[in-house]
């Protein structure tokens, strides 16, 4: 996968074969949220008598640019390692291109759970959809911005009046680039240029002067695109991806929900100890060098593969939800995050 457009997949988690994915449409009406699962201690009692949680279930996972961002990698490693199957999973995902695309994907296309933008799932919250976050999906972002190495932006304050590159609505670039151009108090042409693949071309095509992308494409052309500024330093205490679902699917299936996190956090804990081996396997499913994957994996602060949802996170994103005038108000995060499907010691205080 190099500079061409992306499309989506759809795949097995374990089988071999990729078939392609459909498209959505748009979401549906809000339902009554899940009622209360066992406490902690319930729950922490249960897993010291009876060991991890099983199950036996076939889900649908709509991912946020599944084969391109390695802040992705825990669903490539957790199936090659076999967490997801160990807990009795077998897991169909579909690839989408993030922001509300992703959440439409959650409540529209059939989808159980899924990899979404905090901005955009709590946007669709307070619009009334039933939608619920119920883990940390990864809580730092590989996001850069990147300009032509020849002649480009090489930093923030060249930025204003150039056209920049975004992925979709809702989505944690057009966080990203909003928020630091308001802190520099600079003003640039936005436009949404949809996935990885696609918004370097854009850039290539000179449609855009700067576009979004994640690592490691930088790694993979160091001698075309120049880093104009890397989203982990100007958007501090910023999570680039939630794992959400939705109301009615919490209240009747939560057994499932706690098998597919507690494997989920097997694989974020299998990437802290082991990155390289990690990366690799990352880099064998996207079909990238090894050695790249393993220069990117360096540039990524190892407490971002978590599954905690971190406090600090949900304030920058609702103030400045509430700044860009995307809500009114403050977001009802207690009724938006139910954290009863996380390990115990993997839930913090909201």
């Amino acid at each position: 996968m190099g500079g061409s457009g992306l499309t989506r997949r759809r795949f097995l988690a374990g089988a071999a074969g990729v078939t392609a994915g459909g498209l959505l449409a748009s979401c549906g009406g809000a339902s009554a949220p899940a009622t209360a699962a066992p406490t902690a201690a319930a729950t922490a009692a249960v897993a010291k008598t009876s060991g991890p949680p099983k199950v036996s279930a076939q889900t649908k996972a709509a991912v946020s640019h599944l084969k391109a961002l390695i802040s992705t990698a825990p669903w490539a490693v957790g199936d090659a390692k076999g967490y997801f199957k160990d807990v009795g999973l077998t897991q169909e995902l579909t690839e989408f291109t993030g922001g509300g695309d992703t959440v439409r994907g959650l409540l529209q296309a059939g989808n159980n759970y899924a990899l979404t933008t905090p901005s955009a799932t709590a946007l669709a919250f307070n619009q009334g959809q039933p939608v619920r976050i119920i883990g940390g999906g990864f809580g730092g972002t590989t996001i850069v911005f990147v300009s032509k190495k020849a002649g480009g932006a090489k930093d923030v304050k060249e930025l204003a009046g150039k056209k920049i590159g975004y992925s979709a609505a809702g989505s944690a670039t057009e966080f990203v680039i909003k928020r630091t151009l308001k802190d520099a108090g600079i003003t640039a042409n936005l436009v949404a240029t949809g996935g990885v693949g696609e918004s370097l071309t854009a850039l290539r095509n000179n449609v855009v002067d700067v576009a979004w992308t994640p690592y490691p494409q930088p790694q993979r052309f160091p001698d075309e695109f120049q880093i104009v500024f890397v989203a982990a330093k100007t958007v501090p205490n910023f999570a680039e991806f939630i794992i959400s679902t939705t109301a009615d699917y919490a209240d009747k299936n939560p057994e499932v929900l706690r098998a597919f996190l507690y494997a989920f956090g097997q694989s974020m804990d299998f990437i802290r100890a082991s990155p390289d081996e990690a990366g690799a396997i990352w880099a064998k499913v996207v079909n990238y060098p090894p050695a790249q994957v393993a220069a990117a994996m360096k540039e990524i602060p190892t407490d971002a593969w978590s599954i905690k949802i971190a406090p600090q996170m949900l304030k920058v994103i609702e103030d400045s939800m509430i700044e860009f005038k995307q809500v009114p108000g403050p977001i009802d995060w207690k009724k938006l995050v139910i954290q009863d499907f996380l390990p115990a010691d993997q839930r913090t205080t909201i």
